[in-house]
C-alpha cells in the first residue's frame, strides 16, 4: 500500500489521498504549494534562459543591387571587394552605430565628406542607426586595394559587433 500527502498551505488546507496497489511497504511524499501560488508546486525548478540572440544582421548592396553571399551577424567579419567608382550601402535589421575607419584611422566625417585615401575617395551619403551608404571613386588607376571598413556595433546591446571589409580594386 502506498500514500501521498498533498499540502496545501495557500488555503490552509491539509489532504491525503490513499493509494493502493500492489507492493510491499508505503511511501509518504509531501507536496508544499506556497502562498499564493494557487495549482503550482512551492518547488524550486532551474530555469534557464535563452541563449542570447543577435541584435542584428547585416546585408549590403552595391549599386542598389543586394550583394548575395553577405549576411553578417554580431561577432562575424567579411571582406567584399567593390570596383572604385560604385556606391555601396550596408542595411542592418537593428538599431547600431557605425563606425568607419580609412587607412587604420577611425573617420569622424560629417555627411557628405569626401575622405581621400590610396587614390581612391569615399562620400559618405547616409548614415542612420540602420543604414550606412558611400559613393566611392577612384584617381585612375588604384596603385593598391584600398580597404574601407565598417564597424556595426549593436546600440541594444554594445558587446555584439560585425565587421565588413569593403575593397576598393581596380
Amino acid at each position: 500500500m502506498r500514500i501521498v500527502k498533498v499540502f496545501l498551505a495557500s488555503l490552509g488546507l491539509g489532504a491525503s489521498l490513499v493509494l493502493s496497489g500492489c507492493g510491499g511497504g508505503s511511501v509518504d511524499v509531501g507536496v508544499d504549494v506556497g502562498p499564493g501560488v494557487g495549482v503550482g508546486v512551492g518547488v524550486q525548478i532551474p530555469v534557464t534562459s535563452p541563449a542570447p540572440t543577435a541584435a542584428f544582421d547585416i546585408i549590403m548592396f552595391v549599386n542598389g543591387q543586394q550583394v548575395a553571399g553577405v549576411d553578417l551577424l554580431p561577432g562575424e567579419e567579411q571582406d567584399v571587394y567593390v570596383r572604385a567608382g560604385n556606391s555601396f550601402e550596408l542595411d542592418a535589421s537593428g538599431p547600431v552605430a557605425w563606425t568607419l575607419v580609412v587607412g587604420g584611422s577611425i573617420i569622424r566625417a560629417p555627411l557628405g565628406s569626401r575622405i581621400d585615401y590610396g587614390g581612391a575617395s569615399i562620400v559618405q551619403t547616409l548614415i542612420t542607426n540602420a543604414r550606412f551608404a558611400a559613393s566611392t571613386s577612384g584617381a585612375g588607376f588604384l596603385p593598391n586595394p584600398v580597404v574601407v571598413t565598417l564597424v556595426a556595433t549593436s546600440l541594444v546591446d554594445s558587446r555584439q559587433e560585425a565587421q565588413i571589409n569593403v575593397v576598393l580594386t581596380n
